[in-house]
């Protein structure tokens, strides 16, 4: 019996732990990877339920523009590229 409870007391807080983790890594990804959200709303297929995403998408990355993150994202992927240019042999 003890043994059934305390399995479901993990469970609970592994469930916590995993919402927990996808709300911070959501978050991440729409502060650091608003041009990509944009990109993400641009291939929608296009109707009435698609355009606000669209343009919700196209307000926050000006303001995450506006506010830093865009650039700092994209500075890394800048980065990143030029390590690319470099190989590794």
């Amino acid at each position: 019996m003890e043994h059934e409870k305390s399995s479901k007391d993990t469970t609970s807080v592994n469930v916590r732990a995993g919402i927990v983790i996808f709300i911070a890594a959501g978050a991440v990804f729409a502060l650091f990877g608003s041009n990509e959200l944009v990109s993400m709303a641009y291939d929608l297929p296009e109707n009435a339920w698609t355009a606000p995403l669209v343009s919700t998408a196209e307000d926050w990355h000006q303001a995450m523009q506006a506010l830093g993150p865009a650039a700092a994202a994209q500075a890394v992927r800048d980065a990143v590229a030029e390590l690319r240019l470099f190989g590794w042999s």
